[in-house]
């Protein structure tokens, strides 16, 4: 049913038209502004419809252009509060550390688990840093504690 939506396309097209210019579409989507521009010419040749006028001082929406950017932009929003809604509630007061694996088996968690075992009024867990290729040489551990 949605396998022919060209929904990288329509985010594209969204950043570009809320934002009102290819290159800060492109900052915001990390990409470049040559992907954003080809990403709306696809967009465009797909329905046959232009959706920006270009001019020597950047882009501007059509009245097509107006029209599909408040409806896509209705839909991005109501699927980005559908995934959102998906995720825990953050706790208040929870305390998050992230340092080296090394510094957390030698010196954190020997003292964390003192602490933690004298007040028994928190709850720990570790987990793996989500961005791993981003660290360097070290790993990085992340330790979560909430009352």
């Amino acid at each position: 049913m949605f396998a022919r939506l060209p929904l990288t396309a329509l985010r594209t097209f969204e950043a570009a038209a809320r934002l009102g210019s290819f290159k800060t579409a492109a900052d915001e989507l990390s990409v470049t502004p040559a992907a954003v521009a080809h990403q709306v010419k696809t967009l465009e040749q797909t329905y046959g419809v232009l959706l920006f006028e270009r001019t020597g001082q950047g882009v501007r929406l059509t009245d097509a252009g107006e029209q599909l950017q408040h409806q896509v932009h209705g839909a991005l929003r109501e699927l980005l509060a559908s995934v959102q809604a998906l995720a825990p509630a953050p706790d208040a007061q929870a305390l998050t550390l992230t340092t080296t694996a090394a510094f957390a088996s030698l010196w954190l968690i020997p003292r964390l688990g003192i602490s933690i075992a004298a007040t028994r009024m928190f709850t720990c867990g570790w987990r793996p840093p989500i961005r791993w290729w981003t660290c360097n040489a070290k790993a990085l551990s992340t330790w979560r504690c909430a009352r």
